[in-house]
């Protein structure tokens, strides 16, 4: 999701009238499209203005979306508010989860792209417990085990490569402590709303490390992300069935301390 204004570098400007000009009266007024570099994220971005009348400028990337406008970010975060607000309450309505992320879902652009994405992420709803290994080990599905918390990292950019860290804690029935196991490698996005994961390492509750190469460890991982804002993520993992599910996780700003909370280090 993108915030605040746009810094832009020092870019040729390309007025589709050249003739146009500010000092144009209203009638003549035309539109121009002014082509610049953003400086945060690299990206070029058409601008369209209308001289002569005031006209709010759409901000066009080079695929062609359009970026949203202020107020269409502040209903989305608004959105985004109500869903985190059902997936925390005691009584959980599943139906409303679910109608509320696939709302959200369509009025999302390019999601797996969001600088918003690089954050800790704590896992707070799942539609289905088939899909809890989605981006974690599946070593919760060992008898007598349950996944008790589950948190996801995203850090780095195009330029210095993108990691991912999934912190999963799990609990064993009886007198026995929690046990984390931490799994990292790295992720691109693909097309606008999936995620292309490859995960090299897990260190498991022993401290023992798997390294890729390991059957454990061989293969990519994909993931649809359905919605990221400044305090949400929705993904959409499928089950064994193919039926789409629904993952909600929530900003976590204090993870070392969850972590702690959690007994685990």
């Amino acid at each position: 999701m993108v915030r605040g204004a746009l810094c832009f570098c020092a870019a040729a400007f390309l007025c589709v009238d050249s003739a146009c000009s500010f000092g144009i009266a209203p009638a003549a007024a035309k539109e121009i499209s002014i082509k610049s570099r953003s400086c945060r994220t690299g990206r070029t971005v058409t601008s369209t203005v209308l001289c002569g009348k005031k006209k709010r400028a759409l901000e066009v990337d080079e695929d062609g979306t359009v970026q949203q406008s202020k107020a269409e970010l502040k209903k989305l975060d608004e959105l985004a508010a109500q869903l985190l607000n059902l997936c925390t309450t005691n009584a959980r309505d599943t139906a409303a989860i679910q109608a509320q992320a696939r709302d959200l879902g369509s009025k999302a652009v390019k999601p797996a792209q969001s600088a918003e994405l690089s954050k800790d992420w704590r896992l707070v709803y799942v539609s289905s417990g088939d899909v809890l290994g989605a981006l974690g080990s599946g070593l919760h599905k060992l008898p007598l085990t349950r996944m008790e918390d589950q948190f996801v990292s995203f850090a780095g950019s195009r330029g210095l490569g993108r990691e991912i860290t999934t912190t999963e804690v799990l609990r064993v029935i009886g007198p026995f402590p929690n046990v984390k196991n931490v799994l990292s490698g790295t992720y691109k996005s693909m097309g606008t709303s999936e995620l292309l994961i490859n995960y090299t390492s897990m260190i498991d509750g022993t401290g023992k490390e798997i390294t890729s190469g390991n059957a454990a460890m061989d293969g990519n991982v994909s993931i649809e992300v359905v919605f990221v804002g400044s305090d949400i993520m929705v993904t959409a993992p499928r089950d064994a069935s193919g039926a789409r599910q629904v993952m909600v996780y929530q900003r976590e700003e204090d993870l070392e301390g969850a972590l702690k909370r959690l007994r685990v280090t």
